[in-house]
């Protein structure tokens, strides 16, 4: 069965997928007709009625027909629609006044007719540009719908600096973020409808009309309900793309009544539509056999949008998990488990692409070895090993040549040894025990939400300097007692050193341990456990904000090794050294000041790229992508093309 829909962009009709759009006044109407409803007032070109020339026309439908005519008194260029005085299209859209829903200038009702004045918009339907996309398959990208309109639509356009904002906007994105772009828009208009109390009852690619600029614009509202005469209204709409209340309420022998059709309809309709958009099909299995009764039909389409459900395994969706979590609640079965409002969904849609640049910029950041992408949480253990093997290698050369007589060193060694022995396998224990349920949601094992997942990671590398401190401060302590307990008694001159290679390798350990954990955190591991970007800056600001504050204490630290070095290791030093000792102190002083200098900018450009990542989360520096969108427009994106 063929549909012939409404338009005003550019004429054409093509079939509609698995389902016609059905035109009814009431939920217990049978079969729609095959053919639709006859031209109720057949025009040519040059035609006049009233203050009208007819110019062309535009597109024959169900509804009946639109044209494109010259209002004389004003000498401008206006689409009119001619149809069967039903429902409230006319009324509807004289309530709204938004940038993505046509205006409507004027209604005259005469001979059981409507004649709808309306603002015209050279444009293209929605499904005859994705017909132009189809060689493209899933990959198109926001210029190649330009192009595609640039190329199907032969009307000339006037300059509208408004609409050219869109257009340059649409251009830079890639396919994922014009998906959102249009979908974001289409969702803003609708929530502004929904505002006004108009529910549109039929979105669907063949409503959408796609501005010579790009804009996206919601049209047909034949079957349109008001809140002050719902049950009045036109009740219909296309089964491809009904909410599954919204087919039950259609079926003659379900008790779902047409109230149940709501907003929340709206949206489940919008989302086929966008999930249509990004994978160029439909979500739910092929249509069931058109020769069953409608009733059965109905009831088949109905059960195959809650089990199994839209198709969530393709590689799209496995790529792009942001656009997969906002379309999931919107094609949610329950209407209680969508979004709240298309205003929320919108801003969802728009998130998606501000979460998307927040992504790439973090990429940008990104210093790190791409094995490290590959094997975080190895990069993670090496992170926590290597600063403490460096302070090792700085403490225990040092301590053998300034703190144990020479003839003590063997039992020093065996101290060594013992209390390693203990503290190597509490701290193993502690690092496994705090990274363990982050390596489980990274595989996707744990039932923790990703918000708990995120700030779990974010507190590693707090941890990463807690660790730190486990091993290290107790030696402050134990290795004089322990060569006490072994008749070794050191000199306070020497336990004076002993305590400053402490501080030092400490220093090390805990500086350079936390740095390298928060650059793994904040590259790869804390934005991947973002999968819904609602909102998602906000969220991310109060996640990041103590994180950014103790960041700037990395540094500090960073600079204080070769400064506690050298002031340390001169004021407790001898004032006499054999020739050979003086060399070796010399070397080592000169090698920790060259180091820790070295380390202090290495610290440096470091946590600026990691500050520069997380604040893309936070928004810190730049502004929010996404909430804007929802109310007026996106930003543009600096995705390269899909």
């Amino acid at each position: 069965m063929t549909e012939h829909s409404t338009r005003h962009g550019a004429p054409g009709n093509g079939p509609d997928p698995y389902a016609t759009r059905v035109p009814t006044v009431s939920p217990a109407a049978h079969e729609p007709p095959d053919r639709p409803e006859a031209d109720p007032l057949a025009l040519s070109v040059g035609d006049r009625f009233d203050d009208f020339e007819v110019v062309s026309v535009l597109g024959r439908g169900s509804f009946g027909t639109v044209y494109l005519a010259r209002e004389v008194s004003l000498d401008r260029r206006v689409a009119i629609k001619i149809s069967p005085c039903r429902g409230q299209e006319g009324q509807a859209l004289a309530r709204l006044d938004h940038p993505h829903i046509v205006t409507v200038h004027g209604q005259q009702a005469r001979d059981g007719l409507r004649i709808l004045c309306m603002q015209y918009v050279p444009s293209l339907p929605l499904d005859k540009l994705l017909g132009e996309l189809a060689p493209q398959a899933a990959a198109w990208s926001g210029a190649d719908l330009l192009a595609a309109v640039d190329r199907t639509g032969a009307a000339a356009v006037e300059f509208d600096p408004g609409q050219l904002e869109d257009r340059q906007m649409l251009a830079a994105l890639d396919h994922v973020a014009a998906v959102c772009f249009i979908g974001s828009r289409l969702a803003a208009a609708l929530g502004h409808a929904h505002r006004q109390g108009v529910l549109h009852r039929d979105i669907k690619p063949a409503n959408v009309l796609i501005s010579r600029y790009g804009r996206p614009l919601l049209v047909d509202f034949n079957m349109a309900a008001a809140d002050t005469a719902p049950d009045e209204a036109m009740f219909g709409g296309t089964l491809a793309y009904m909410a599954p209340e919204h087919l039950a309420a259609f079926d003659a022998n379900d008790a779902t009544a047409p109230s149940a059709v709501d907003a929340a309809s709206d949206q489940y309709s919008l989302g086929v539509l966008i999930y249509e958009l990004a994978v160029g099909q439909l979500p739910f299995p092929t249509p069931v056999d058109r020769t069953l009764p409608l009733a059965e039909r109905l009831r088949t389409l109905a059960g195959a949008r809650i089990d199994p459900g839209p198709d969530w395994a393709g590689p799209l969706w496995q790529a792009e998990p942001g656009i997969a979590a906002v379309l999931r609640r919107a094609l949610a079965p329950d209407p209680s488990a969508r979004w709240p409002s298309c205003d929320a969904f919108a801003e969802a849609l728009a998130d998606t692409i501000g979460l998307r640049r927040a992504l790439v910029a973090v990429r940008r950041e990104n210093f790190l070895p791409s094995w490290c992408g590959r094997h975080p949480f190895a990069a993670l253990a090496l992170a926590g090993v290597l600063p403490n093997a460096v302070g090792s290698a700085v403490n225990i050369p040092y301590n053998l040549l300034r703190v144990v007589p020479q003839e003590q060193e063997p039992t020093f060694l065996q101290v060594v040894n013992l209390y390693n022995l203990f503290v190597y396998p509490v701290c193993l224990t502690m690092l496994v025990a705090v990274v363990w349920p982050v390596f489980e949601g990274w595989r996707g094992r744990s039932s923790e939400p990703a918000k708990r997942l995120r700030a779990r990671s974010l507190f590693l590398p707090r941890w990463a300097i807690r660790i730190s401190l486990v091993g290290w401060l107790p030696g402050a302590f134990f290795f004089p007692w322990a060569l006490h307990a072994r008749a070794v008694t050191l000199p306070w001159t020497h336990l004076a050193h002993f305590h400053i290679s402490i501080l030092i390798a400490g220093l090390i350990a805990v500086t350079y341990s936390a740095l390298a954990v928060l650059c793994i955190v904040a590259f790869i591991i804390y934005p991947a456990f973002w999968l819904d970007p609602a909102r998602f800056r906000r969220r991310a600001a109060r996640e990041v904000a103590p994180v950014l504050r103790a960041m700037r204490f990395i540094p500090f630290l960073a600079g204080a090794i070769p400064l506690v070095a050298v002031m340390l290791l001169i004021t407790a030093s001898p004032r006499t050294f054999s020739d050979d000792e003086y060399a070796a102190f010399r070397f080592l002083t000169l090698v920790l000041i060259a180091l820790g200098m070295a380390g202090f900018e290495f610290s440096r450009l470091a946590m600026t790229r990691a500050r520069g990542a997380l604040e893309a989360f936070a928004g810190v520096a730049g502004t929010d992508a996404g909430t804007s969108s929802a109310r007026a427009s996106v930003p543009s994106s600096p995705f390269p093309r899909a």
